[in-house]
């Protein structure tokens, strides 16, 4: 039987070669709009948005997420499918995609998803005993198809309490997507002071003085339980802080007096980042924020 090995991008595709053909799914969905649209409709409104941050330049980003949903779309009951991710946010987001995207598959063609589908935790650190992790891959059935369909709804959806209440509830069949989901949902401005808490893990680093980019991205990424976030991403969401962080033209990033009176709690970020424009999966905060995470409660409120 053949096998299509899938996992999150070119580093780890690197060392899964040695065990056959390796799809990469290459998208910070944690970052920019995830809109409910159809497969094609999502594509574009990615590949715009990954030119639009400077992740790469937009007739290559239409090329990469065309080939690559092509390909998962062809495969059949004679193709073993492996899923290699981590725990972390960027992976689990990824995860929900293609098993959503797998199930999507089996109902329009009206048989059950292509595979066997099977999944490996894939572990942080030096990736050696990769067959070992191969011949303990985990079997995924029905029951969790269907439960990323759910998910990767929830995600998309305009209403953000349905993240929370898939997080609240758990996800038992797929058990990294529970934290994934708690940490995407402190990516909304906060009650205390707007920031999401990317952007305050920023103001954070940043509050001893300026850093230049490699340090920013090591002092604001060692705050995350399971880190998530690539250097240019952590960049671009620096860049995005303006007036509250500055750039200089040595290319080192500081904090600016408002930086300092919204990390203080003295102001509050939505009123400052004008015009407001964060997105997080399918919601779109823009203006005042119709919903805010309060910390202190760990709940999303109107």
């Amino acid at each position: 039987m053949a096998v299509l090995h899938v996992t999150n991008g070119a580093a780890v595709a690197a060392d899964l070669r040695s065990l056959g053909e390796v799809l990469t799914w290459d998208d910070v969905l944690h970052e920019g709009p995830v809109p409910a649209l159809d497969p094609a409709a999502l594509r574009e409104v990615r590949a715009r948005f990954l030119a639009d941050a400077g992740l790469t330049d937009l007739a290559q980003a239409r090329a990469r997420l065309t080939v690559r949903d092509e390909r998962l779309d062809a495969v059949d009951f004679s193709t073993r499918i492996v899923l290699w991710f981590e725990d972390d946010l960027y992976d689990q987001l990824q995860l929900l995609q293609i098993l959503d995207r797998l199930a999507a598959s089996a109902e329009s063609r009206r048989s059950r998803p292509a595979g066997p589908v099977e999944l490996v935790r894939l572990a942080r650190g030096p990736r050696s005993f990769l067959r070992d992790r191969l011949a303990a891959a985990r079997p995924l059935g029905e029951g969790e198809h269907e439960l990323a369909r759910r998910l990767w709804a929830a995600f998309t959806s305009t209403d953000p309490l349905q993240v929370q209440e898939a997080w609240l509830a758990g996800t038992p069949g797929l058990p990294d997507v529970a934290p994934a989901l708690g940490r995407l949902l402190e990516e909304h401005p906060a009650t205390t002071d707007g920031l999401a808490r990317t952007e305050r893990q920023i103001l954070a680093a940043l509050a001893d003085g300026p850093l230049p980019p490699a340090a920013l991205f090591a002092a604001a990424t060692t705050q995350e339980e399971r880190p998530f976030l690539g250097d240019a991403t952590l960049w671009w969401r620096a860049a995005r802080l303006t007036p509250l962080v500055r750039r200089t033209d040595q290319g080192v990033f500081a904090l600016t007096s408002d930086g300092a009176r919204v990390f203080a709690g003295e102001a509050d970020a939505a009123a400052l980042l004008a015009p407001f424009d964060r997105w997080v999966g399918g919601v779109h905060h823009t203006g005042a924020p119709a919903v805010r995470w309060d910390p202190a409660t760990r709940r999303l409120h109107r």
